[in-house]
C-alpha cells in the first residue's frame, strides 16, 4: 500500500514539475514515517502504540506506474532490512533527552 502511494506521489511530482518547466529534477528527498512494529500473528497479538521513526527517503521520479512501483518496492525492502530505521529512532530519542541532561 505505501509503495503504491509513493508511486503515485512520484508520478504526480514529475508531472507537476514538467508542467512548471522543470525537466531536470530526477528525484526528491522526503521525510516519511516508518513503522517499527512487527506484524501481529493474530488479533490478540495486536498492540496499539506509536512505534515508528521518520526516515529521509530519496524518491525517484517516474512517468510509468509499474516502473515506479518496482523501483520503490526494491528501495523500501532494502530499508526494512537495514539498521537505518532503528538507528534513526534511537538517535532522535538521545537528541530529545540531551537538553534535559545538559540542563
Amino acid at each position: 500500500m505505501n509503495d503504491a502511494v509513493l508511486g503515485i506521489v512520484s508520478m504526480s511530482l514529475k508531472q507537476y514539475l514538467r508542467q512548471n518547466n522543470d525537466f531536470d529534477c530526477k528525484s526528491m528527498n522526503l521525510l516519511v514515517p516508518f513503522s517499527l512494529r512487527e506484524l501481529p500473528e493474530g488479533l490478540g497479538d495486536h498492540r496499539i502504540e506509536n512505534d515508528f521513526s521518520i526516515l529521509c527517503f530519496t524518491l525517484q521520479l517516474h512517468s510509468v506506474f509499474n516502473e515506479a512501483i518496482t523501483q520503490i518496492a526494491n528501495q523500501t525492502r532494502a530499508l526494512k532490512n537495514s539498521l537505518y530505521p532503528h538507528a534513526t529512532l534511537h538517535l532522535t530519542q538521545i537528541i530529545a533527552w540531551f537538553p534535559g541532561i545538559v540542563g
